[in-house]
């Protein structure tokens, strides 16, 4: 029993019980439409339609209960399909995150796995930009998601946040510098040296974040602003000079730097514009990734 063999039967039926007609619509030859009709009925076992009545076909009793099954079977088969479709249409497209360029992958790829296992039909891409084309993608409408420092959104009131990740910061300074063989190193030991920083126009959070930090330790950084993180690496590899990065930054384990772990974290958010309808940010946003407790980033 096949599903052509069905579909003949039912056109049959819907035909009035006209042979000449259920061909013309099916587009086959009469014959092969009662030679399938014969073959369902020899393997149910029973005689589907009468045709022994001159210039008259009639559905048998039995026809008539499989008549209605197979109707009813692929009305059911319909909806269920239909819903099938929905639900995959639902679950496809595309989820882009942006991450900031520097650091460390891992967890992120982490989550992606995770999160792509659920729903394979996703397409979820990672790009990595700077402080400034990670704002302005997501409010061009170019990312779906973040991952970021929220202090970067405070006035957009288009934009939601939730913490992600509480991340140490660090002192990065060359193999060379004067202090890289100091034991028992601490911040104070770098009160006098040259802080190298990004530009304050472009992260002013930063700066005085790091500023209020060093003050709560004793001292006010000598600042030297550069113009972004490739132009602060090529200043310390000269062995003087310190700046402070977070403890996801990958070249910290460069061997030709050192870094010193500080008592101070940078809390990392996820970051989305409340108005984004894409299906693909809303699966993510009630995902177990997306609910999973924040972490606490790097021991200390």
């Amino acid at each position: 029993m096949t599903d052509l063999e069905i579909r003949y039967f039912l056109e049959i039926v819907s035909q009035g019980l006209s042979f000449t007609k259920a061909a013309q619509a099916l587009h086959v030859s009469q014959p092969a439409l009662t030679h399938h009709i014969k073959s369902l009925g020899k393997e149910l076992e029973v005689q589907l339609l009468d045709t022994t009545k001159r210039n008259a076909v009639c559905l048998t009793p039995a026809g008539k209960l499989y008549f209605d099954f197979f109707s009813e079977c692929r009305e059911k088969f319909s909806k269920v399909r239909n819903e099938a479709k929905v639900l995959v249409d639902q679950e496809s497209g595309n989820l882009r995150v942006a991450y900031m360029s520097g650091w460390d992958l891992t967890d992120l790829l982490n989550s992606k796995e995770v999160f792509c296992k659920t729903f394979p039909h996703i397409d979820f891409s990672i790009t990595v930009r700077g402080i400034r084309a990670l704002k302005t993608g997501l409010l061009r409408d170019q990312y779906d998601l973040l991952v970021a420092m929220s202090d970067q959104f405070k006035g957009e009131s288009n934009v939601c946040t939730r913490e992600y990740l509480r991340v140490p910061y660090i002192v990065l300074f060359s193999s060379k510098h004067p202090l890289a063989q100091k034991e028992n190193l601490n911040i104070m030991d770098f009160k006098n040296d040259i802080f190298f920083c990004t530009n304050e126009e472009d992260c002013p959070f930063l700066k005085r974040a790091h500023e209020t930090y060093c003050k709560s330790k004793g001292f006010i950084p000598r600042y030297q602003f550069l113009p972004n993180m490739e132009s602060i690496v090529l200043a310390l590899q000269n062995g003087n000079g310190y700046t402070i990065f977070d403890d996801l930054v990958r070249i910290k384990n460069d061997p030709t730097f050192k870094y010193l772990r500080l008592d101070n974290y940078l809390i990392l958010h996820y970051v989305w514009k409340a108005d984004n309808n894409n299906k693909a940010l809303r699966l993510f946003l009630e995902s177990c990734v997306f609910n999973k407790s924040p972490s606490s980033g790097i021991s200390v």
